[in-house]
């Protein structure tokens, strides 16, 4: 299937909400349409998803038919005074532009949304929970559409049945809705859930009302979606305390990393954990946790956690991020129904380890 550029963006809009979950600061949502049609007439025949959109990965969407380049980190982020022969962001909008490649960025939209890359984070964790007492995390800023986690509507079914419903509804924006998305391609299901802060919410009515009217059975009645935290970071606390090393083993297991670099406080049971993918320094500073889990931090402020007896687990920038790329390809094929989403092989960290 192909779909139109409007339809694509649509799609992603209503999902990650960019007005709701996206920081001020940020530069998110469609950055590059086209140069040759308007939103309606370009049609999407192939998506590209990558951390960063680098040279070798604009010739890599080239060569895979990509069309449409959904990069995490935005390569159009701040100043861009000429599309040129400048700095090496220049240099790919305008190949962009020239082979006709749109790009989205979500950024921190995919860190607020439930069930995002922070949330992938937290499920590294997971087995410190149990079936009596799961790990219910919270946002460290909550987002204004749920301030407070609270149970919602789960809709669980084949992979195909829920990428109809998420078509349908993203008809309508529902802007007092805020909708998480999972989907497991080993076993070819998927489930999507809705969560409101308001007691009666015509959103969530009409949300029943169109899942109902599928005739689908599995829509026939919603389940009840366990609370879900939407907003900046993610904060847990464990119902006993796990042993540090224990902790660490299972972030470089669940986010498949040969090694994290530890900053350690003293402190060889960890009670709380705060997590922030990417650059934590400055949301992470004034929170209460045993641990931080972040890509990266200055010195300084590594100092200041450790000797006020925070540990600090460094994952590096972006690889603290790029596990949730294989999750983002799935989620934006349910949504937009084309068969040709891709991860991108030659986006990779900047960073290597030297001997």
């Amino acid at each position: 299937m192909a779909q139109s550029l409007a339809s694509v963006e649509s799609a992603l809009n209503w999902w990650l909400k960019p007005k709701v979950f996206g920081e001020s600061w940020d530069n998110i949502g469609l950055l590059v349409g086209s140069g040759k049609f308007t939103k309606d007439e370009k049609i999407i025949t192939g998506i590209l998803v990558c951390n960063d959109l680098k040279p070798a990965v604009v010739e890599e969407a080239i060569a895979n038919n990509a069309n449409l380049v959904i990069s995490y980190h935005p390569p159009i982020f701040s100043g861009m005074k000429s599309i040129a022969y400048g700095s090496w962001k220049e240099q790919i909008i305008a190949k962009c532009l020239a082979y006709d490649i749109s790009v989205y960025s979500p950024h921190t939209t995919l860190d607020a949304v439930g069930g995002g890359i922070n949330d992938a984070v937290i499920q590294a964790l997971a087995e410190f929970g149990s079936s009596d007492a799961p790990l219910n995390s919270k946002a460290i800023i909550p987002s204004p559409i749920l301030d407070t986690p609270k149970t919602g509507l789960l809709y669980t079914s084949t992979f195909d049945n829920v990428s109809t419903l998420c078509r349908l509804l993203s008809a309508n924006s529902y802007p007092d809705v805020a909708i998480s998305i999972d989907t497991n391609s080993s076993k070819g299901t998927a489930s999507v859930k809705f969560y409101s802060k308001l007691e009666s919410s015509l959103g969530m009515s009409e949300i029943k009302k169109i899942a109902s009217a599928t005739e689908i059975s599995d829509f026939s009645n919603p389940n009840e979606a366990p609370p879900l935290a939407f907003g900046a970071g993610r904060f847990v606390s464990f119902a006993k305390p796990i042993d540090f090393d224990r902790v660490v083993k299972a972030i470089k297991l669940g986010l498949q990393l040969d090694y994290v670099q530890v900053a350690f406080a003293g402190k060889s049971e960890v009670n709380t954990v705060a997590v922030c993918v990417g650059s934590g320094g400055s949301l992470l500073k004034d929170v209460a946790a045993d641990m931080f889990i972040t890509g990266e931090m200055s010195h300084h402020a590594i100092l200041d956690s450790t000797f006020g007896g925070t540990s600090v687990i460094l994952c590096n920038h972006c690889t603290s991020e790029r596990h949730y790329l294989p999750q983002l390809a799935s989620i934006v094929k349910l949504l937009t129904n084309i068969d040709h989403v891709i991860v991108s092989r030659q986006d990779s960290s900047p960073l290597s380890l030297s001997n």
